[in-house]
């Protein structure tokens, strides 16, 4: 997900939507984000709280295969696996 709530969604709808899929995402199931759910969920547009519903998951980027370019691309995508449904 590539910041679609923040930036197309006003914050009613944006809260809605993420208690919405908060709901949906089955335990296991892996999320990749950007910018990181830390951020978005900062705004204060969303109350749960992120370490009871996903477990952030260290992405291992081997820096030999990228410029530094890609490397700061790349390191914008957070890998999550959500723990439960809320």
């Amino acid at each position: 997900m590539n910041n679609v709530l923040e930036f197309f969604s006003a914050t009613a709808t944006h809260s809605a939507s993420w208690k919405f899929l908060m709901g949906s995402f089955k335990p296991g199931t892996l999320l990749l984000t950007s910018p990181s759910l830390e951020q978005q969920f900062a705004s204060g547009k969303v109350t749960h709280n992120l370490d009871q519903w996903v477990k952030k998951i260290p992405i291992r980027i081997p820096k030999a295969r990228y410029t530094e370019e890609e490397l700061e691309d790349l390191r914008e995508y957070h890998l999550y696996q959500i723990l439960k449904q809320f």
